[in-house]
């Protein structure tokens, strides 16, 4: 299944794109440059995995990537909602180390705010 993305804003400043299917070696570029393109004026995101329920290294390596140009910004990611597998993952190689990752998309957006 290819990945689905859609976004919301909960205020002008931070969007939040949610993520629908499989975040691997094949669909990572492809959601990096469309995430890249609608990002508009917002630097702060979060990613909603809720519905993600395979990520690769190659899924990885664009959230890395896109940390790295958000903060660049001025701006930042957050993750939240990672199903099983993925906060596997993210355990794995100790991906908390990178970047924040809240258990609801509720969580992060307040985050931003604190």
């Amino acid at each position: 299944m290819a990945l689905e993305i859609n976004r919301s804003e909960f205020d002008p400043d931070i969007g939040v794109y949610h993520l629908n299917g499989r975040l691997d070696a094949v669909e990572a570029p492809t959601a990096y440059d469309h995430m890249i393109e609608n990002l508009g004026e917002c630097r702060k995101i979060v990613l909603d995995l809720s519905g993600v329920d395979y990520m690769s290294s190659g899924g990885l390596s664009i959230l890395i990537r896109l940390v790295h140009r958000l903060r660049s910004e001025g701006g930042d990611l957050y993750c939240a909602a990672a199903q099983p597998f993925v906060q596997k993952v993210f355990d794995i190689v100790s991906f908390d180390s990178i970047l924040k990752v809240y258990e609801e998309v509720d969580e992060a957006v307040d985050a931003f705010g604190q």
